[in-house]
């Protein structure tokens, strides 16, 4: 019995090695579709996901597949391919509740508009793309070799490499912790009134600063020819791998979690008297305050000096705020004038400043 098992189990080795010299070589060629713009790639990429993520019972993806991808001749579907969709059945939600086939159909209906609507608009938005990251050539900077700086690189393939080195970024949690952190930081305020009306008041303000000048610091920072270099002096070592810590990242971990503390234990600062300022004779009329300024107060001050030395081209007219940060209203024979009213001051005497709601509109 072992001899007639041992010798079909070498029966079939020998027929399948010799099936295998028969056979023709292995097909390496690939009949790869037309190139397609950055605008197309990201539309594709964008496209699976929102297919993904509407119609999750196509596990194949088959049924958007030819709306995301185009096919050999460079073709796009308008259409999602309601043949490749699992049949309806009753089921259960996430709670355990039955699911009704008639919402069923009505949610397909509508996850596949969703998919259809994005296909719509395809073109308008490679065309978005194209035009925000053309592909042009732009100076290769020092992240290079020393022998390639200052050489010629497309923009969209140094995109490309960027973006192919974030995965790294992925695999050791880097990404999805700071996505986690930033969704928890917008439950918080969702869930807390009062940050979503300072946030609310900041929008008040909207027009204040024009989008020129709010550029003004970040524009030159951003030009600097060696702020690469500036931030691996800098910041590299504050970050080092947890493993090899230096002394800097020793540091800057122990400040963050100081800083950390300060902002988990913060609680209001206690009403001051106003801050007045005098001249004392007896000192050839150097300012006198009237107590110790608070750290925003402080603050304040230094943000506000103003002196020709700051300058780097013609200065530019912006609002100009009060203590609150809102718009200054004038005063008009000492009173603020119609339509504003000042009717909220200490213990509802005026205070000089125009009122404004708890939206921050006047």
């Amino acid at each position: 019995m072992k001899a007639r098992v041992a010798k079909g189990v070498l029966a079939s080795i020998v027929g399948t090695i010799a099936c295998a010299g028969c056979a023709a070589d292995f097909d390496t060629s690939r009949n790869a579709p037309p190139p397609r713009s950055l605008g197309h790639e990201l539309f594709t990429v964008m496209c699976d996901r929102v297919g993904a993520q509407a119609l999750r019972e196509d596990v194949t993806g088959l049924s958007f597949h030819f709306v995301c991808h185009p096919d050999q001749a460079g073709k796009y579907a308008d259409r999602v391919d309601p043949t490749f969709l699992p049949e309806l059945s009753d089921t259960t939600n996430i709670d355990g509740k039955p699911v009704t086939l008639k919402q069923q159909e009505a949610n397909r209906v509508h996850n596949v508009a969703r998919v259809e609507a994005l296909a719509r608009r395809r073109e308008d938005f490679a065309a978005a793309i194209n035009a925000a990251i053309p592909d042009t050539q732009i100076a290769q900077t020092s992240c290079g070799a020393p022998s390639t700086a200052g050489a010629k690189i497309g923009l969209q393939h140094e995109l490309a490499d960027t973006l192919g080195r974030l995965v790294e970024l992925y695999d050791d949690d880097t990404i999805p912790t700071a996505t986690r952190a930033f969704g928890a930081t917008l439950d918080a305020i969702k869930a807390d009134p009062d940050a979503q009306a300072a946030l609310a008041r900041f929008d008040a303000r909207r027009g204040y600063r024009p989008l020129g000048n709010a550029l003004g610091v970040a524009r030159p920072v951003l030009a600097y020819p060696r702020l690469l270099d500036l931030i691996h002096t800098v910041v590299v070592p504050l970050i080092a791998d947890s493993a090899t810590p230096t002394d800097s990242s020793r540091a800057f971990q122990a400040l963050t979690s100081v800083l950390y503390e300060e902002l988990r234990t913060s609680q209001a600062d206690m009403p001051v008297a106003p801050l007045a300022v005098t001249t004392d004779p007896t000192l050839d009329g150097v300012s006198v305050i009237s107590r110790p300024r608070s750290l925003l107060e402080g603050m304040r001050e230094i943000l506000s000096l103003q002196n020709a030395a700051f300058s780097t081209g013609a200065p530019t007219y912006i609002v100009k705020r009060d203590l609150r940060g809102y718009a200054s209203v004038s005063l008009v024979a000492g009173a603020v004038p119609s339509p504003f009213v000042d009717l909220t001051g200490p213990n509802g005497a005026p205070d000089g400043l125009a009122d404004v709601d708890p939206l921050g509109q006047f």
